[in-house]
Formats: C-alpha cells, sequence, structure tokens
C-alpha cells in the first residue's frame, strides 16, 4: 500500500483526502499542524469514511494501517470529532477494530455511547472495562446494547442510577445474572417504573414475581380497604382520576404470567 500524505495546499477547494504511507508517522503530526481547524477535522472525518467504505476491499495490512491511522488522529482531536467519527464507525461490520476499541473507552460519554450501544466491533472483554470504568452515560448506553452478556450486565446493575436500572430492565435481549436478577428486584421496592420493567421480562424467577407484583401495582396507589376498595378518598368535580387497582383474581393472572 503505497500512500502519502497529501499537500496542505489542496485541503482548500476540495474535500480533505490524506493518505499515509504504511507505518511512517514521523511526517504526520506536522502536516496536522498545518491542518488546523475545519481541514483538519474534514480530513479526519474522511479517512474515518473511507475505512469504514473500503473495509471488505483492503487486505489485511492495508486495514491495519488505515485502523492504526484513524486512531492515533482520533487521540489527538477534541470531543466534536471523536463524537462524529464514532457516529460513521459505530455501524461497520469490519475495519476499524482499534479504532473502535479506542473510543469504547474515551471518558467522554458523547463519544463512546454510539459504538457501546450498537457497534458490532466491540467486544465484551471492551464492554466490562467500560461498564467498570465509565460515568453513567457509558453504563446507559451499554444497557441498551443488543445481547449484552451476564458478566457485563452484571457490572451495569451494580453500577448503574435508577435510569441505567429501568433502561437494563426494560432491554428484553440484555442477559440478566442471578445476582443482577437479585440487584434490579431490591431496587425496584422503590421504584415502580423499574418493577414493571422487570415484570415484562420473561426471565425473572417466579420467586420475585410476587413482590415485583405488589410493587408494580401497590406504589402510588394508596392501601387496600376489605373487599378491595381503596382508602384514598372518592375524587372530586374536576380532580384526577384515580388509579386503577386491579382485583385479587386480577393480581394472581399477573403474578402466574
Amino acid at each position: 500500500m503505497s500512500l502519502v500524505l497529501a499537500d496542505s495546499s489542496s485541503f482548500t477547494d476540495e474535500t480533505p483526502r490524506m493518505l499515509l504511507k504504511q507505518n511512517d508517522f514521523a511526517g504526520l503530526e506536522s502536516a496536522l499542524e498545518r491542518l488546523k481547524g475545519e481541514a483538519g477535522s474534514a480530513a479526519v472525518h474522511e479517512l474515518a469514511d473511507d475505512l469504514v467504505a473500503s473495509a471488505d476491499r483492503l487486505g489485511p495490512t492495508q486495514l491495519r494501517v488505515y485502523d492504526e491511522v484513524v486512531r492515533w488522529l482520533l487521540r489527538r482531536s477534541d470531543g466534536p470529532v471523536r463524537v462524529a467519527v464514532a457516529e460513521r464507525v459505530c455501524a461497520a461490520a469490519n475495519g476499524p477494530d482499534l479504532t473502535v476499541r479506542d473510543l469504547a473507552l474515551d471518558p467522554e460519554p458523547t463519544v463512546a455511547a454510539p459504538v457501546l450501544r450498537r457497534s458490532p466491533l466491540v467486544r465484551n472483554a471492551d464492554l466490562l472495562a467500560a461498564a467498570e470504568r465509565g460515568g453513567d452515560g457509558h453504563l446507559r448506553a451499554i444497557a441498551e446494547r443488543a445481547d449484552v452478556p451476564e458478566p457485563v450486565t452484571e457490572m451495569v446493575a451494580a453500577r448503574g442510577s435508577p435510569a441505567v436500572l429501568r433502561a437494563l430492565a426494560a432491554n428484553p435481549t440484555a442477559h440478566l445474572s442471578p445476582a443482577g436478577l437479585d440487584r434490579l428486584a431490591r431496587a425496584a421496592r422503590d421504584d415502580r417504573e423499574l418493577a414493571v420493567g422487570l415484570l415484562k421480562r420473561g426471565d425473572v424467577p417466579v420467586r420475585l414475581t410476587q413482590n415485583l407484583v405488589q410493587h408494580a401495582v401497590g406504589s402510588g396507589t394508596g392501601r387496600l380497604r376489605q373487599g378491595g376498595e381503596s382508602s384514598d378518598p372518592a375524587p372530586t368535580a374536576g380532580s384526577a382520576s384515580p388509579r386503577f387497582l386491579p382485583s385479587t383474581a386480577g393480581l394472581r393472572r399477573a403474578e402466574a404470567q
């Protein structure tokens, strides 16, 4: 692969295009110094686009070179550039492995979230590392990812905020370990939305279902009197409609489900 870096004079009237000789990083930094502002950002964007578009046509060595260059450039780019590239590469099924892994562990959640949520190139080890080190934005993106394995969801459940736990419970493809389910069930005692989300899943053990039903229908409904009537006062004209209180038979059916 014979690649050379284009002269900076060509970046004024045409779309930037950066080509690099294999493993020749020596001249790249000085060239970047000449490509300030929008021209430098556009160059990074276009090289990332080339990498994704050409992944199926390049050989392993060529692909690795492109990937190394994009990753090297992104480490020297600001947040908006990294976000834009993350959005470009998150759907790629082949090619920017190193770039995607770097983005997945980026400390900025807006940069990491697109690849954590959608990229098929992110490994389970990368997800676990991001779940261990990242903040709530990282955890939320992982919680919404398809087919997240149990060790990762367990870490997300252990570290996540209530909003993250709700997202995890609402993801039917997330694989929850017994420890993760117990953590979510404990949090659901004070979170009706989380309790409802867990009840909609198909992997909640029967032993947890009864308590979840109670939390899901009992929170904010008032205490029940004998005969199934609410202890809340009757609504007055113009007031909001009272919450629906299910019958005992309805609760049993929900529990069975």
